[in-house]
C-alpha cells in the first residue's frame, strides 16, 4: 500500500512528548516491507513556514534537521495536473454538501489538495485532521486511516 502522511502525523512523530507519538511511530514501524509512504510537498511548505516564525536558532535548527530527516524516511508527493481537476470537484462538493461559505472553505485548501493527491495517487491519506472523516463520506474513492488513534 502506499501511504500519504498528513503534516500533523509527520509532526507527531517530531514531538516524543506528544500523546499521539507512541501510536504514529509503533504504527510506523509495525507496517509491511511492501508499503511505501510518501511526504506531501505541502508538508514542506507548512514546515517551512514554521521554520520561519521560529524566533531562536536553536529551534529553526530543529526544524531544518526535522525537514532533513522527514526527507530521508519518505519520498516526497508532488501536486498534479490530474489533481487540481479532483482538487476543483471535491471542493466545490464539500462546500455544496456543508453549507460551508466560501470565506472558510478557503481555510481549508491544503486539506483539499492532501486529500486530491491522494485521490488521484491511489494513495491512502494518513491524518488526524477531522474534515478529512467528511470528505470520506462524500468520496468513495478516498481512503483514509487516523494513525493517531490507538
Amino acid at each position: 500500500m502506499n501511504y500519504l502522511l498528513d503534516t500533523n502525523i509527520i509532526s507527531y512523530l517530531s514531538e516524543q512528548d506528544s500523546p499521539y507519538f507512541q501510536c504514529v511511530s509503533s504504527r510506523l514501524k509495525n507496517m509491511g516491507h511492501d508499503d511505501h509512504f510518501f511526504a506531501s510537498i505541502l508538508s514542506f511548505y507548512e514546515l517551512k513556514h514554521g521554520y520561519f516564525c521560529s524566533q531562536s536558532a536553536a529551534t529553526r535548527a530543529r526544524f531544518a534537521g526535522f525537514m532533513d530527516t522527514i526527507k530521508a524516511m519518505f519520498s516526497i508527493a508532488p501536486l498534479s495536473l490530474p489533481g487540481a481537476d479532483v482538487f476543483g470537484e471535491l471542493k466545490n462538493q464539500y462546500q455544496s454538501q456543508t453549507g460551508i461559505t466560501t470565506r472558510a472553505v478557503k481555510r481549508h485548501d491544503i486539506d483539499f489538495m492532501l486529500a486530491s493527491t491522494a485521490i488521484t495517487e491511489g494513495m491512502i491519506l494518513v491524518s488526524n485532521d477531522h474534515i478529512f472523516a467528511t470528505i470520506q463520506l462524500l468520496r468513495d474513492d478516498f481512503r483514509l486511516e487516523n494513525w493517531a488513534q490507538p
